[in-house]
């Protein structure tokens, strides 16, 4: 008991219920009819009404995409003139959407962009991660859809990709109407305000975050599988605390379930390889739930299996994490979604957007691995991952249960507030440049997030630097410290236009651009740069594609990329046999940046997935997910890594193959080995 924590600052509702009170809230409620809530029908209205621009806020699972969808068969039903575009902010997620949508809507007036992925694009309504949709509005000012959808607003809170949400805001077009679903977040009417700053008007509908579709009960749960109310957890003085190291505590808990009748769960787990032992450990302990017949439909005869994932399957407990191929993880989304499963041991990647509901969510520890080491779960993370519990229509109750008192504060905490990650990319301006003035362009960043939470306190410190030089003729020693504090302050706040000015300076200085009157305009290089549509190492892949890096034949070329964009544990020390030449680039680029005192990354390369990029090209004509499965048990890789891999190098084709150069013809070749049907 000693080692655990206790919170107070939030409200945390009365614990009321025993243990045998909760358990007998559990069951299936009466089939009623279908009835919008009461935020759906407001969020409709509003859309039906004229409204511009309209944020919902609502938690997960309460059904947001539904007011997308009915406003979306409005438009189809009115013209088929005008062009609907969904954003989402995963790969997974637009596929998702993409098929979702393509049975109501018909598959040939939908179509899919995702970077890798290129289907029906002239389609009428057409699916994209926010990244692509994002790539349309910088490539063509010409680019005016009627209708948007930027589905998980809330990402925009991403330290590495939110100013990607920022720039969907600010670069489509004003007349463009626009709906932004985003799961609950702490401040949505200083988002709504940014929006109407920057978009005219924006109009605001909320879902309050306790008032879920299906009510949630929390409990805690220790190592021997028991389940204790909050007041019980306190009082107990003979806890055995959950350990989410030991595997025993696991078939305890699986148990204990299953004897309350609380599955389907999902168990949340910090590490992919936990799950893997967590799954061998506790299927081997469990009889069988699922035959090979009942199986057989959702393999359509074209998933193969191993003996081993037979096995976990047929017991009904089983994993789905990023090391696991997409065939692997949508069979299991789809077995989950029709209740045949005991559990899915999941890590917090399942947390984002995929409709994945179950009875039950157990959190097993309030930690998880980032780049940076362990860190606690955020609120937001939280709220996510508990808003998993609760099938609508399924059950009358969902039931959260947790091993820490920090995850109970974060239930009942008000949500994270949104705040700006913004910066301008060389991407961004070296394509606005086309059409903006510098001034302009300085001007079309100062609507970002970041500045409009930000400006007020910009102009009050200007003000107390002005009052201060301008009070004291002979300033003593406090007001110089207090101006000196001041003015480190304002360089900060205005941290965004100091980046667009050194990094305007350095594609000048590298002849990316050159001035002409108030403007600049690209040089030849830097046209043949523009077009590649990649925030990251965006210098770097410009300047490898423009000295000739990339003019190698196909096993060379394929070499390189696996090698530079290998990420995690997949990256050496050892650059290989033709990581040299990339590391000249990098050195090249970081030059120019430490001159300007912009940070110095590191270089990343990877001489063991260069020489895998190489066996692919130099041993297959085609790849997809069986050749992917011996590819990755013959380099000891984990599927999914491997399959992420071949994603991003295959978008990074795509990019170099629209390209004016010697390598788009060999890259062209690399999609054709690279691309599958999903």
């Amino acid at each position: 008991m000693s080692g655990r924590r206790r919170y107070t600052s939030a409200e945390i509702p009365p614990q009321d219920e025993t243990i045998e009170e909760m358990l007998s809230s559990i069951g299936t409620p009466k089939k009623t009819e279908f009835k919008l809530d009461d935020f759906q029908k407001e969020a409709i209205e509003k859309l039906n009404l004229g409204a511009k621009n309209l944020l919902v806020v609502a938690p997960t699972g309460s059904g947001k995409t539904y007011i997308a969808e009915s406003y979306i068969k409005k438009i189809f039903n009115e013209s088929d003139a005008r062009s609907i575009w969904y954003t989402t902010p995963m790969r997974a997620l637009s596929n998702d959407k993409y098929h979702q949508f393509s049975g109501i809507f018909g598959r040939e007036n939908v179509g899919i962009i995702t970077g890798d992925t290129r289907e029906n694009i002239n389609a009428r309504f057409v699916i994209a991660t926010t990244e692509s949709y994002r790539n349309l509005l910088i490539s063509s000012r010409d680019f005016k859809p009627y209708f948007v959808v930027v589905d998980e607003l809330h990402f925009m809170n991403d330290p590495y990709r939110g100013k990607v949400w920022e720039e969907v805001i600010m670069l489509t077009p004003i007349e463009t109407k626009m709906l932004f679903l985003s799961a609950t977040i702490g401040n949505p009417e200083k988002i709504r305000e940014w929006i109407a700053s920057v978009r005219g008007e924006c109009e605001l509908v909320i879902k309050d975050e306790h008032e879920r579709p299906v009510k949630l009960k929390v409990a805690f749960v220790d190592s021997r599988g028991l389940l204790f109310t909050y007041p019980m957890w306190l009082r107990n003085q003979n806890l055995r605390e959950f350990d989410y190291k030991n595997l025993n505590s696991y078939v305890a808990l699986l148990k204990r379930l299953e004897s309350k009748d609380l599955l389907p769960a999902i168990f949340y787990i910090p590490t992919r390889r936990l799950c893997e032992e967590v799954v061998e450990f506790v299927s081997t302990r469990l009889n069988k739930i699922i035959s090979e017949e009942d199986l057989k439909p959702y393999l359509n005869g074209k998933i193969c299996l191993s003996d081993e994932e037979t096995r976990f399957i047929e017991k009904g407990f089983v994993q789905h994490h990023a090391g696991r191929s997409p065939q692997w993880r949508r069979l299991i989304e789809d077995l989950m979604r029709d209740g045949k499963l005991r559990a899915v041991c999941a890590t917090t990647t399942l947390s984002a957007g995929i409709d994945f509901p179950a009875r039950t969510v157990f959190i097993s520890t309030s930690q998880r691995p980032s780049e940076n080491g362990w860190v606690r779960l955020s609120t937001n993370e939280v709220k996510q991952i508990s808003g998993r519990a609760g099938r609508r229509g399924k059950d009358n109750v969902g039931f959260v249960l947790i091993t820490d008192e920090s995850m109970l504060q974060d239930i009942y905490s008000p949500s994270d507030y949104i705040t700006s990650s913004f910066e301008p990319s060389y991407m961004l301006i070296l394509n606005s440049l086309k059409t903006y003035s510098p001034e302009e362009l300085k001007r079309l960043i100062g609507n970002s997030f970041f500045y409009y939470t930000n400006r007020k306190r910009i102009e009050k410190v200007k003000q107390e630097i002005d009052f201060l030089s301008n009070r004291y003729e002979k300033k003593g020693k406090a007001v110089r410290k207090q101006i000196h504090r001041l003015k480190q302050e304002l360089y900060t706040l205005n941290y965004v236009d100091e980046l667009l000015t050194k990094r305007i300076a350095i594609l000048k200085d590298i002849d990316f651009i050159k001035p002409l009157e108030d403007r600049f305009i690209l040089t030849q290089n830097g046209e043949l740069a523009s077009n590649i549509k990649r925030d990251t190492n965006f210098l770097q892949l410009a300047i490898a594609l423009i000295s000739g890096v990339f003019d190698k034949d196909a096993p060379i070329l394929a070499a390189l990329l696996f090698g530079r964009l290998a990420q995690g544990r997949l990256v050496t020390k050892s650059r290989g046999r033709y990581g040299k030449a990339l590391l000249e680039v990098f050195d090249y680029c970081r030059y120019y940046e430490s001159r300007y005192g912009l940070k110095d990354e590191q270089f990343s390369y990877s001489a063991f997935m260069e020489r895998v990029g190489e066996y692919i090209v130099n041993h297959y004509k085609k790849v997809d997910f069986a050749t992917i499965s011996s590819i990755a048990e013959r380099f000891n890789i984990e599927e999914g890594d491997l399959y992420k891999l071949i994603v991003d190098v295959r978008d990074l084709l795509y990019t170099l193959s629209d390209v004016n150069a010697p390598c788009s013809y060999i890259a062209r070749d690399l999609i054709e080995i690279f691309k599958w049907e999903e």
